[in-house]
């Protein structure tokens, strides 16, 4: 006797079953070629939305709004800005991915007072960067120096710098003259390489062949030696935000400086181009890739000097 066909609806809670539907996003995330942290941080979110929907027996890709709501508050409580945005966008990214109405994106997101995003002038910057540098004799504070170099001449992003390889630098010669990283959208663009961040680069990768000969191993067995990260950290895998910020406070606070974040390096950097460089906010916004200039202006901080000599130029252009 032929078995059965399945009804529709048990088809339906088919689809609807959380790992079914888990996986289906995950080779998604994966053909569009997400970063691995975003992957991560989508499937925490899609994890901790599916677990909402089966506790109040929700199919998770036809849920009502009064229910898209509370869901949201709950994935929302207690987070700050940044981690409410990258929520929404896995939950944009599932609904696109189902080809269906999102009914998150009928709940405005909640006003946040903006935090005042620290930065450093050059003096506190060469200060910060000469401390890295002489205070690191071992890898990790080697490490830490060419990575917060690199940031700040290069203006990138922290996920950009730590996910690039040796073989994606772009050479002339010996010399480094851009890196090809895959920034936003899955775009790849050559950074332009400073010729003194390119000797010291190569500085760094000599240091580091010489340490790879030491053939660390992880206890599961991964050779720290094969890894071909120019900022790998002690597993041969990527160096964790975390772990640099961490020595970046330190340093800043025997510094007695404003303590900054990698992110705070890129601020810095496009601060220090508008404040004490002929370059505008149309430069800047090259140098950073924002597709908004208004993005490039909330970087950017002008320094009271350069106010008051703005409002000088307005007087004399009264006294005639």
């Amino acid at each position: 006797m032929p078995a059965e066909n399945p009804s529709s609806e048990t088809a339906d809670s088919l689809q609807s079953d959380p790992a079914s539907l888990l996986s289906g996003l995950l080779s998604a995330a994966g053909r569009r070629q997400l970063s691995s942290n975003s992957r991560l941080a989508y499937q925490r979110t899609w994890l901790h939305f599916f677990a909402q929907c089966a506790a109040e027996s929700l199919d998770p890709r036809h849920i009502p709004l009064s229910e898209a709501q509370k869901s949201y508050a709950l994935l929302g409580d207690g987070k700050g800005a940044a981690t409410l945005k990258q929520i929404r966008a896995a939950l944009a990214f599932a609904y696109n991915h189902w080809d269906l109405k999102n009914p998150f994106s009928k709940i405005p997101p909640p006003l946040h007072q903006e935090s005042q995003v620290r930065y450093l002038m050059p003096a506190d910057m060469r200060r910060l960067l000469e401390h890295l540098k002489t205070d690191g004799a071992g890898y990790g504070g080697r490490l830490a120096f060419h990575l917060a170099n690199a940031l700040f001449q290069t203006a990138c992003r922290f996920d950009e710098l730590v996910q690039l390889r040796w073989e994606e630098c772009q050479r002339a010669g010996e010399g480094i003259v851009a890196f090809r990283i895959k920034g936003k959208g899955a775009r790849f663009q050559d950074i332009p390489v400073p010729k003194s961040l390119s000797r010291d680069l190569l500085e760094w990768r000599a240091f580091q062949e010489e340490f790879k000969k030491k053939r660390i191993f992880l206890e599961q067995g991964i050779d720290f030696g094969a890894s071909t990260l120019l900022f790998a950290g002690y597993s041969g895998a990527a160096f964790s935000n975390r772990a640099f910020n961490l020595r970046l406070r330190a340093a800043c606070g025997r510094l007695k400086i404003p303590v900054i974040t990698a992110h705070g390096l890129r601020h810095s950097a496009a601060t220090i181009l508008l404040n004490h460089s002929k370059k505008n906010l149309r430069e800047i916004q090259e140098l950073l890739r924002h597709k908004n200039i208004r993005t490039t202006v909330r970087y950017t901080h002008v320094g009271y000097e350069q106010t008051r000599e703005t409002a000088e130029a307005l007087s004399q252009v009264l006294d005639g």
